[in-house]
């Protein structure tokens, strides 16, 4: 936040510039990924970090972009997400299966995660051509440091704590996911540079296309 204070940008800019670098594409993108890469265990452990993700998400992105501290605690414990991630763990660990009708339907219904992500996206830049989305260098620094800074500082924090590979792979691959879809609504809700938020959340999807094999190699 302190590194926004010296961009040339209006202050609702500024806002969702944070957001957008600090903020990624957890469940829609992180869900669907995690468990191709690493199966069920590692759905389990995007879970968990899609349950802190949500909480600081309510309680500091919302407030932050707002203005608006009312209300905070009431919106963590209704929000879809937060809820769905602490149902998810008991029923993950639990010796009870469920059917495989009611498997089969939840998976086909985890598999539109991706393409209803890219559908919101989509729909956000309607009004932007799609060569502006390359020519913003504000959306390039925050890309940048999406998914590039973010997953670095992650490696180098993570490393000497010398914790489960697999646990390190998860937490790393998370860090270094695009922008959220989320950040395009708070900014369209509450007018703060639309079009930025589109731009980057757009930019940083189709850049991970090569970022995100780059760092898997790298974490091993």
């Amino acid at each position: 936040m302190a590194f926004v204070r010296i961009l040339k940008k209006e202050n609702n800019s500024k806002k969702i510039f944070v957001t957008l670098g600090t903020f990624q594409n957890v469940s829609f993108l992180g869900f669907p990924i995690t468990q191709g890469l690493f199966g069920p265990e590692g759905l389990l452990y995007a879970v968990i970090f899609n349950f802190v993700f949500q909480f600081f998400f309510l309680g500091f992105a919302q407030t932050y972009i707002s203005g608006k501290q009312s209300d905070i605690f009431k919106s963590i414990i209704t929000d879809p997400g937060i809820i769905a991630s602490i149902l998810a763990v008991p029923i993950f660990l639990s010796p009870v299966k469920l059917p495989d009708v009611i498997n089969d339907c939840f998976r086909l219904m985890g598999s539109m995660m991706t393409p209803i992500s890219l559908l919101i996206i989509g729909s956000r830049m309607t009004s932007i051509r799609f060569s502006d989305i390359f020519t913003d260098g504000f959306a390039w620094l925050i890309t940048a440091i999406r998914l590039l800074i973010v997953p670095a500082l992650a490696y180098l924090i993570l490393l000497p704590l010398r914790i489960d590979p697999t646990l390190t792979a998860i937490l790393v691959m998370i860090s270094g996911l695009p922008s959220g879809a989320m950040n395009v609504i708070l900014a369209n809700e509450y007018d703060c540079d639309v079009d930025l938020a589109s731009k980057t959340v757009a930019l940083s999807t189709f850049l991970m296309l090569a970022s995100l094999p780059l760092l898997m190699m790298i974490v091993g």
